[in-house]
């Protein structure tokens, strides 16, 4: 894997290979948090349990809630996490996850938010790839509390780790939740309440020409009983940002400066759109049907034909 960066870094000095120094933070690990009093518990333990030690957790509230306070009742005080909150409520994930992104001082920057929890060795599986690459990211089981139902993976491959393309990766029904070195880190677009984790990350593909994945899921995405997920106002919200984004793609207003990644989106947008459509079709004959659990069965069906996603493998060399 080459970035299409490296004489720019080389110039800077900046050497992704250089030895850990004592002390140093390896990940920054940002949580917004909006109501997430009954939540953000197992979502932080889930942090002070990684097998690599090396954190800073950043928690930044969106809401009056006082987080701190809250983690010393579940005995989770630790002198690693941060807490800071949004200029005023309600400012929106993507202001709370910039202003996380400025105070960050690991070597690599990844998103928890505060109903999801990692795996116990997620950052000591990416955070080297993360300082390799630019950036990594990795699988995730969707778990549905009121089903009590498991869906996932996304990317089903034998492989440990493969390189996914732009298209794979903004089609995903969960948000992939990528790791990146402080050099490779985007932000994300405060005018977009919705979609703007598939921007954020499909930005990677501006300066990476691949961008690994590891297969196994190493996080939990949690799907609540009264999540938007399992209504048709769900697939009616992303229709509007759909539309809207699609209209910006064919205006000549891009996100992204590389055009190629502009049509790619674009495209990407089609699909879910035409997918959450199907979605609220299916959704008429069955109200306990989430998205996600609509768009993993998709996903089955066409592996089960031979439409996989694209991705290839990543040599054991190279990892």
């Amino acid at each position: 894997m080459e970035t299409y960066r490296r004489e720019t870094h080389e110039s800077r000095g900046f050497s992704p290979f250089r030895r850990k120094a004592p002390g140093e933070i390896l990940a920054s690990i940002l949580m917004p948090a909006f109501n997430a009093d009954e939540s953000i518990a197992k979502a932080v333990a889930s942090v002070i349990a990684q097998s690599m030690q090396e954190w800073e957790l950043i928690v930044i509230a969106d809401d009056e809630a006082d987080y701190a306070s809250i983690l010393k009742k579940y005995g989770l005080g630790d002198k690693r996490i941060r807490f800071t909150k949004t200029p005023f409520v309600r400012s929106g994930v993507s202001t709370a996850l910039n202003l996380g992104r400025q105070l960050a001082s690991g070597r690599v920057v990844t998103r928890l938010d505060a109903d999801d929890w990692y795996e116990p060795e997620r950052l000591a599986t990416l955070v080297p790839l993360a300082i390799r690459y630019g950036a990594a990211g990795d699988n995730a089981f969707a778990v549905d509390e009121s089903k009590k139902m498991q869906f996932g993976p996304w990317l089903l491959s034998s492989q440990p780790v493969v390189n996914i393309d732009p298209f794979t990766l903004m089609i995903s029904p969960i948000p992939f939740l990528l790791v990146f070195r402080q050099d490779m880190l985007p932000k994300w677009d405060e005018d977009l309440s919705f979609a703007e984790d598939v921007i954020f990350n499909a930005r990677a593909f501006e300066h990476l020409a691949e961008v690994p994945i590891v297969t196994k899921c190493l996080w939990n995405y949690r799907i609540h009983s009264n999540s938007l997920s399992y209504s048709a106002a769900f697939s009616n919200r992303a229709d509007l940002v759909y539309a809207k984004l699609i209209e910006e793609c064919e205006s000549n207003r891009p996100r992204f400066c590389r055009p190629s990644l502009q049509e790619i989106f674009r495209k990407a947008l089609a699909y879910k759109r035409s997918l959450n459509q199907a979605f609220s079709s299916a959704h008429e004959g069955d109200h306990t049907l989430s998205f996600q659990e609509f768009a993993f069965e998709k996903q089955r069906l066409r592996c089960e034909i031979g439409e996989h996603v694209s991705t290839s493998p990543v040599s054991p060399e190279a990892v």
